[in-house]
Protein backbone atom coordinates (compact mmCIF):
# COMPACT_ATOMS: atom_id res chain seq x y z
CA UNK A 1 0.00 0.00 0.00
CA UNK A 2 1.35 3.38 -1.00
CA UNK A 3 0.25 6.78 0.34
CA UNK A 4 -1.41 9.16 -2.10
CA UNK A 5 1.49 11.55 -2.61
CA UNK A 6 3.92 8.73 -3.37
CA UNK A 7 1.94 6.84 -5.99
CA UNK A 8 3.23 8.44 -9.19
CA UNK A 9 6.84 8.33 -8.02
CA UNK A 10 6.66 4.65 -7.05
CA UNK A 11 4.82 3.25 -10.08
CA UNK A 12 7.98 2.77 -12.21
CA UNK A 13 9.16 0.18 -9.64
CA UNK A 14 5.93 -1.83 -9.53
CA UNK A 15 5.26 -5.17 -11.22
CA UNK A 16 1.53 -5.04 -10.51
CA UNK A 17 -0.61 -2.05 -9.59
CA UNK A 18 -4.10 -2.42 -8.08
CA UNK A 19 -6.11 0.79 -8.14
CA UNK A 20 -8.79 0.79 -5.45
CA UNK A 21 -9.08 4.55 -5.11
CA UNK A 22 -12.01 6.95 -5.06
CA UNK A 23 -12.26 9.56 -7.79
CA UNK A 24 -11.14 12.97 -6.55
CA UNK A 25 -9.48 15.98 -8.14
CA UNK A 26 -6.15 14.48 -7.05
CA UNK A 27 -6.79 11.01 -8.47
CA UNK A 28 -8.46 11.88 -11.78
CA UNK A 29 -6.13 10.65 -14.60
CA UNK A 30 -3.61 9.54 -11.99
CA UNK A 31 -2.41 7.03 -14.57
CA UNK A 32 -1.71 9.07 -17.69
CA UNK A 33 0.54 8.64 -20.73
CA UNK A 34 3.64 9.85 -18.85
CA UNK A 35 3.10 7.42 -15.98
CA UNK A 36 2.42 4.52 -18.35
CA UNK A 37 5.59 5.30 -20.28
CA UNK A 38 7.61 5.25 -17.05
CA UNK A 39 6.34 1.82 -15.96
CA UNK A 40 8.02 -1.54 -16.51
CA UNK A 41 7.23 -3.14 -19.85
CA UNK A 42 5.86 -6.23 -18.09
CA UNK A 43 3.86 -4.35 -15.44
CA UNK A 44 0.15 -5.05 -15.05
CA UNK A 45 -2.50 -2.55 -13.95
CA UNK A 46 -5.80 -3.62 -12.35
CA UNK A 47 -8.44 -0.93 -11.81
CA UNK A 48 -11.36 -1.71 -9.52
CA UNK A 49 -11.66 1.86 -8.20
CA UNK A 50 -13.07 4.39 -10.65
CA UNK A 51 -12.75 4.51 -14.42
CA UNK A 52 -11.39 8.05 -14.59
CA UNK A 53 -8.33 7.10 -12.52
CA UNK A 54 -6.74 6.01 -15.80
CA UNK A 55 -6.54 7.87 -19.10
CA UNK A 56 -8.04 4.95 -21.04
CA UNK A 57 -6.91 6.19 -24.45
CA UNK A 58 -3.34 6.36 -23.12
CA UNK A 59 -3.80 2.88 -21.62
CA UNK A 60 -4.94 1.44 -24.96
CA UNK A 61 -1.96 3.05 -26.68
CA UNK A 62 0.48 1.80 -24.02
CA UNK A 63 -0.85 -1.75 -24.42
CA UNK A 64 -0.61 -1.61 -28.22
CA UNK A 65 2.94 -0.25 -28.06
CA UNK A 66 4.08 -2.74 -25.40
CA UNK A 67 4.83 -0.08 -22.80
CA UNK A 68 3.13 -2.23 -20.17
CA UNK A 69 2.39 -5.93 -20.04
CA UNK A 70 -1.33 -5.94 -19.43
CA UNK A 71 -4.38 -4.48 -17.75
CA UNK A 72 -7.68 -5.50 -16.22
CA UNK A 73 -10.33 -2.84 -15.77
CA UNK A 74 -13.62 -3.39 -14.00
CA UNK A 75 -14.51 0.29 -14.20
CA UNK A 76 -14.41 2.63 -17.19
CA UNK A 77 -15.23 6.22 -18.00
CA UNK A 78 -17.76 6.39 -19.44
CA UNK A 79 -19.54 3.29 -18.34
CA UNK A 80 -20.28 1.23 -20.30
CA UNK A 81 -17.27 1.71 -22.52
CA UNK A 82 -18.40 2.65 -26.06
CA UNK A 83 -18.19 -0.16 -28.60
CA UNK A 84 -15.70 1.79 -30.73
CA UNK A 85 -13.31 2.59 -27.86
CA UNK A 86 -9.72 1.51 -28.68
CA UNK A 87 -9.40 -0.31 -25.36
CA UNK A 88 -11.64 -3.09 -26.72
CA UNK A 89 -9.07 -3.89 -29.42
CA UNK A 90 -5.96 -3.45 -27.29
CA UNK A 91 -3.87 -6.55 -26.56
CA UNK A 92 -3.53 -8.06 -23.09
CA UNK A 93 -6.54 -6.35 -21.54
CA UNK A 94 -9.61 -7.67 -19.77
CA UNK A 95 -12.61 -5.37 -19.44
CA UNK A 96 -15.28 -6.54 -17.00
CA UNK A 97 -18.68 -4.90 -16.45
CA UNK A 98 -18.20 -3.22 -13.03
CA UNK A 99 -18.78 -6.35 -10.98
CA UNK A 100 -15.55 -6.57 -8.95
CA UNK A 101 -17.32 -5.06 -5.97
CA UNK A 102 -20.33 -7.30 -6.40
CA UNK A 103 -21.32 -8.10 -2.86
CA UNK A 104 -24.60 -8.37 -1.09
CA UNK A 105 -28.01 -7.92 -2.66
CA UNK A 106 -26.99 -5.19 -5.12
CA UNK A 107 -24.09 -7.24 -6.46
CA UNK A 108 -26.22 -10.35 -6.79
CA UNK A 109 -28.89 -8.35 -8.63
CA UNK A 110 -26.32 -6.89 -11.06
CA UNK A 111 -24.92 -10.33 -11.80
CA UNK A 112 -28.40 -11.78 -12.30
CA UNK A 113 -29.35 -8.94 -14.67
CA UNK A 114 -26.14 -9.39 -16.67
CA UNK A 115 -26.68 -13.14 -16.93
CA UNK A 116 -30.33 -12.70 -17.92
CA UNK A 117 -29.41 -10.20 -20.64
CA UNK A 118 -26.81 -12.59 -22.06
CA UNK A 119 -29.32 -15.44 -22.10
CA UNK A 120 -31.69 -13.19 -24.10
CA UNK A 121 -28.87 -12.25 -26.48
CA UNK A 122 -27.91 -15.90 -26.92
CA UNK A 123 -31.51 -16.83 -27.75
CA UNK A 124 -31.61 -14.08 -30.42
CA UNK A 125 -28.21 -15.15 -31.80
CA UNK A 126 -26.72 -11.76 -30.84
CA UNK A 127 -23.23 -11.04 -29.60
CA UNK A 128 -23.00 -11.59 -25.86
CA UNK A 129 -22.04 -8.75 -23.54
CA UNK A 130 -18.76 -8.79 -21.63
CA UNK A 131 -17.05 -11.53 -23.61
CA UNK A 132 -13.46 -12.24 -22.68
CA UNK A 133 -11.60 -13.60 -25.68
CA UNK A 134 -8.33 -15.22 -24.72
Amino acid sequence: MIAGGEIRARLPDMDCVFLCLPLTDDTRNLIDADVLESMKSDAVIVNVGRGALIDQFALARALREGQIGGAAVDVTAPEPLPADHPLWDAPNVIVSPHVAGAAGALGARRQAEAATENIRRFQRDETLNNLIVL
